[in-house]
């Protein structure tokens, strides 16, 4: 039975990952022919060392961001994180059209407090480890009912 987004907090949209664009044609053969593999390993390194919303060990997730600026932003701080001076000079990115699946939308206030979430939490640029735990929380509580989850960017002003 499918429930209303007022019941759930939840937002149905249509198939994950339609379409596959590059920011450079040079890599577009090359992004749509590596694509299965690229989230089979994405997923399976997610799964050992975690993210914001999944912890390290339970599930794997893919990481998006709403638009290109947002994405190099996060990108540039998962290098500061591990060490790289700056963004590596030789990068695609993939653009996924998500068709298909539901998502909670953290980025509105009424589903963030229908879930019992801290807002401040979600958004924290260096989070503490309570607030880690609970955005581990928000990504378990979320999973077996969703797809997707909207959050908004700790690093810039968009969304993942």
């Amino acid at each position: 039975m499918y429930l209303e987004a007022e019941e759930t907090g939840l937002t149905f949209v249509g198939a994950p990952m339609e379409v596959v664009r590059t920011t450079d044609t040079k890599y577009l053969d090359q992004a749509r022919s590596q694509l299965p593999d690229y989230v089979a390993k994405t997923l399976a390194a997610n799964m050992v060392y975690g993210g914001r919303y999944d912890p390290p060990g339970v599930f794997g997730a893919i990481y998006c961001a709403s638009d290109e600026d947002t994405a190099w932003d996060e990108i540039a701080a998962r290098c500061r994180r591990e060490g790289i001076p700056g963004i590596p000079p030789v990068m695609g990115l993939l653009r996924l059209l998500i068709k298909d699946g539901q998502y909670a939308d953290l980025t509105d206030d009424d589903t963030v407090a229908l879930w019992e979430f801290e807002s401040e939490s979600l958004v924290a640029d260096d989070p503490t480890d309570a607030q880690k735990a609970h955005c581990h929380h928000a990504g378990m509580s979320v999973r077996p009912v969703a797809d997707l989850l909207l959050a908004p960017s700790a690093r810039a002003g968009g969304q993942n």
